[in-house]
């Protein structure tokens, strides 16, 4: 078995024999792009052959951040590679731009007290148009979520949003140019009416996906309907719910309950997600291939394991950075 560094450096013989490339570059980028998805353990070995070849697969190795102290609810990403904390805090230090910036969907899960490191986290990753804010506490967190002008797709707990009078609702800037977003809670029913209000009044939104109880998607539905923004209405619904939702509204879809931060995964790493079912299954009400008062979108196969390349390739888990802090890597 050879070492990394002896393996880079046997790639590096055999394929840079010269200073200039055997092929013309573009075949050449194409070539280890290929690798990168098929082999993406073998990244950090790749980028180190040549410093085009770094700058060809740095994207590629650093795409989707993981931020979390809660390692339970990520153990689909166990055998992914590890890349070492450190490895991170130090690319996120000047000069910039560094490697990181490169990074476009974030999930943050943050320990308590946390908001400077996210603060230092989107500094260097000013490029970020998904995230996924797995914390009630959002309105702590403001000041710099209203720093992220590329942000346009966003799941988040809708307590704020299902307490804020609408007459007094004022939009913060991060959520004027969002135009998926994904209520991960709303079982409550009592603020149905704010939360539905308040969600209509964001100007560029086109997606949104409920997770309120059962019995109040009717009643949701009736309230967010009227939006004509609106593309694609999503609920999530529990396994045992199988009738009595149709609608005459196309944008009206059902899903099952998942596992909503591993199928943001799938989404933030390009493959088929609910949104992209979603807006299929309407796409077919609207071309008359299917009844226009179906809602329930038709089980997709299972998520593949971690062992599947399809993930693998996309996905790198990083050590625990002391304290209780883990930064996952694509």
């Amino acid at each position: 078995m050879f070492s990394d560094d002896e393996e880079a450096q046997r790639l590096s013989v055999h394929l840079q024999r010269t200073s200039l490339p055997h092929l013309p570059p573009d075949v050449e980028r194409i070539i280890f792009t290929i690798a990168a998805d098929l082999h993406w353990k073998r990244i950090p070995i790749l980028m180190r052959i040549a410093w085009r070849v770094k700058e060809w697969l740095e994207p590629i190795l650093y795409r989707v951040a993981f931020i979390s102290d809660d390692d339970y609810k990520y153990k689909f990403l166990a055998a992914f590679c590890v890349v070492p904390t450190t490895v991170f805090l130090l690319k996120i230090t000047p000069p910039l731009p560094s490697p990181v910036s490169h990074i476009r969907h974030i999930l943050w899960n943050p320990a308590e007290s946390a908001d400077a490191i996210f603060a230092l986290v989107l500094s260097a990753c000013p490029l970020v148009e998904d995230l996924f804010f797995d914390d009630e506490h959002i309105t702590d967190y403001f000041p710099t979520l209203n720093q992220m002008h590329c942000l346009h797709r966003l799941a988040m707990y809708p307590q704020w949003l299902s307490s804020s009078n609408p007459c007094d609702f004022q939009i913060p800037q991060f959520l004027r140019t969002i135009t998926h977003l994904k209520l991960l809670g709303g079982k409550d029913t009592s603020s149905l009416s704010n939360l539905a209000a308040n969600v209509n009044s964001l100007p560029n939104l086109t997606h949104v996906a409920f997770n309120v109880a059962d019995n109040a998607i009717e009643k949701m539905h009736s309230y967010s309907r009227v939006n004509t923004r609106l593309e694609c209405i999503i609920f999530f619904i529990n396994e045992d719910r199988t009738t009595g939702l149709g609608s005459d509204d196309e944008r009206f879809v059902c899903v099952r309950q998942v596992d909503f931060r591993r199928e943001w995964l799938v989404e933030a790493t390009g493959r088929v997600g609910y949104w992209t079912r979603a807006d299929e299954f309407i796409a077919r009400k609207r071309a008359g291939t299917l009844d226009r008062t179906s809602y329930l979108i038709p089980d997709h196969s299972p998520l593949e394991t971690p062992s599947d390349s399809s993930v693998q390739r996309r996905v790198l888990r990083a050590a625990p950075a002391p304290p209780n802090k883990n930064i996952v890597f694509s």
